[in-house]
């Protein structure tokens, strides 16, 4: 029997049995809802992403969640995209080469697309580390909320710069990793997947270019049936998820240091408390 209810309150208020929470509302609901979800010991919570708008809360309720044993997971809708899995195999086995160097570009706050962007590029690549001498000097040139680079990430061992772009102008999630054998990029919000091979050319012949070009699709349509499959095999089987909640956390606070430092350049501390 499906119920509606019209707050969070008159759901406390009901006292009803459930298995999973999904928490799809904007970013300033996040908090009470977590809390609603631990304090009702509901098994599982599916979030949109951020967590919450502030470390120090997000990473107090994922605490909290897991001593009470609740299992947590942020929807990175890429991070189910079964193409973008596929690339991450090709990565690793090293038939691109090593990453010489990337960009990235996307629109809103970067702690609203930027744990998109963080996470994804977690996921292909491994760890993200904060060049913080070269963001810092990002952020005095451009200031909060202005448009241009605004982070240097160090990632496989090569750099990254992220960029924001105003997101009046258009909408925009797009990805260029440059590696010794093939340039990739990933556009349309990871949709559409570019490779360029680098291949003799007729006029230059002592270089090559990256000219070999082949186009495939994402799968990204198919995402969410593959987090759900995920979910479905916690539920029956006890499977781990394949990404826990502290890894999604700790891309999540790459975002709010990076802010924190926009923030810190303005005169104000007051986000960078309690964030190493």
């Amino acid at each position: 029997m499906a119920c509606l209810y019209r707050t969070l309150q008159d759901f406390r208020d009901a006292k009803v049995e459930v298995d999973m929470l999904v928490i799809s509302s904007p970013t300033e609901y996040h908090e009470e809802a977590l809390e609603l979800a631990i304090s009702q010991h509901i098994h599982a919570v599916f979030c949109e992403k951020p967590i919450t708008d502030d470390p120090q809360a997000s990473t107090r309720l994922v605490d909290k969640a897991t001593a009470e044993g609740i299992t947590i997971s942020v929807n990175f809708l890429r991070l189910w995209d079964d193409s973008m899995a596929e690339l991450r195999s090709r990565i690793m086995s090293g038939e691109f080469g090593e990453l010489q160097a990337g960009t990235g570009v996307f629109v809103k706050d970067i702690t609203h697309n930027g744990p998109h962007m963080i996470a994804l590029l977690s996921d292909l690549l491994g760890p993200v580390v904060i060049n913080e001498e070269v963001t810092c000097a990002f952020t005095r040139l451009n200031g909060e909320g202005n448009q241009g680079a605004c982070a240097s990430l160090s990632v496989a061992g090569a750099n990254v710069t992220l960029n924001k772009l105003d997101h009046e102008l258009y909408n925009f999630f797009e990805i260029e990793l440059h590696f010794e054998k093939v340039v990739l990029r990933l556009e349309d919000g990871c949709r559409r997947i570019v490779l360029r091979k680098p291949v003799p050319h007729p006029e230059y012949t002592k270089l090559l270019y990256p000219e070999d070009i082949s186009v495939f699709n994402g799968n990204q349509r198919m995402a969410l049936a593959n987090a759900w499959r995920e979910w479905q095999a916690f539920f029956e089987h006890g499977t781990l998820m394949r990404r826990d909640i502290n890894w999604m956390l700790s891309q999540e606070m790459i975002c709010h240091q990076i802010k924190a430092m926009m923030v810190e350049k303005n005169g104000d501390d007051a986000l960078t408390k309690g964030i190493s």
